[in-house]
């Protein structure tokens, strides 16, 4: 009845958290995401559990304290460039296109075409 077992112990569980943002389609020159190639973060933890012993139990504790440090990092930490990098300003774009049949073997093609220039056009 007055024998007292005390001890210690730690364990880490670790779950990461997976983050994946995706980028809409863009036009763009290329750059970096303004992060380091790793990042780390240190955290402590501290356990303590025990009893107040009464009537000719004996009081009884433990404590424990353990650091994790985790590290993560951005992948990719850049874009390349697009092509073309920025709006254009010259040339002809394809920018929709439709097929349908039509009579005697034949299909009806149309092309939607973005003359570039009339971007610029004041």
């Amino acid at each position: 009845m007055f024998d007292v077992s005390q001890g210690g112990g730690t364990s880490v569980d670790f779950s990461p958290a997976i983050s994946i943002q995706a980028l809409p389609p863009m036009l763009h020159a290329g750059f970096d995401f303004g992060v380091g190639a790793t990042k780390e973060q240190t955290a402590n933890a501290e356990a303590t559990a025990g009893w107040a012993g009464i009537g000719g139990f004996p009081s009884a504790s433990a404590s424990a304290t353990k650091d994790v440090t985790v590290t993560g990092s951005v992948v990719p930490a850049s874009r390349a460039a697009t092509t073309p990098a920025d709006v254009p300003t010259t040339g002809l774009f394809i920018v929709d296109m439709k097929c349908e049949p039509f009579k005697f073997d034949y299909n009806k093609v149309y092309v939607e075409i973005l003359d570039a220039a009339d971007l610029t056009a004041a």
